[in-house]
């Protein structure tokens, strides 16, 4: 691509939440998270 760009942005945050473990299947699930802020409606 001709006008490819590359931005280094920070890192706001990052978190993981362990969801469940399947210790049969030796597999887990994690939620992750950025931080990132988002506008929110109720």
């Amino acid at each position: 691509m001709e006008n490819e760009e590359t931005l280094d942005l920070p890192v706001i945050g990052r978190a993981g939440t362990l969801q469940s473990v399947d210790e049969t299947a030796r597999t887990f699930d994690v939620l992750w998270t950025t931080g990132a802020q988002v506008r929110r409606y109720s």
